[in-house]
């Protein structure tokens, strides 16, 4: 995982759930700076950010910084799943998410939805 200009190394305890369709997630920083620990920093709790599932990710982030918007943290997840958190001043919300959810992942995904069914 990467924040501006270098590689991240923190670790955060994750919570899943689902509502209907949306996915919710609790996250907890727990060592080492990250966008989580900043947020905390200057907000103390609440939205941290918006994801979106593009039907291809890297043709959504180019036009997003075409866009104007920034890059703050990216990276590959265990199993292939790459993520990207973009600035979000003109949405009115403090980052957004877009998301490659790779079949093995969204597999994981489905066990948690439906298990709370």
């Amino acid at each position: 995982m990467y924040v501006p200009g270098a590689p991240a190394d923190f670790t955060a305890t994750i919570a899943l759930s689902y509502l209907d369709d949306m996915q919710l997630e609790l996250i907890l920083p727990v060592s080492g700076t990250s966008i989580y620990t900043e947020f905390l920093e200057r907000n103390s709790a609440g939205l941290h950010h918006v994801c979106l599932e593009p039907p291809d990710l890297d043709v959504a982030l180019d036009h997003a910084t075409s866009q104007g918007m920034e890059v703050v943290q990216d990276g590959v997840m265990p199993g292939g799943m790459r993520f990207a958190y973009l600035s979000a001043p003109t949405a009115a919300l403090p980052y957004m998410e877009l998301v490659f959810v790779p079949p093995e992942i969204r597999v994981f995904y489905d066990y948690i939805k439906n298990e709370q069914a």
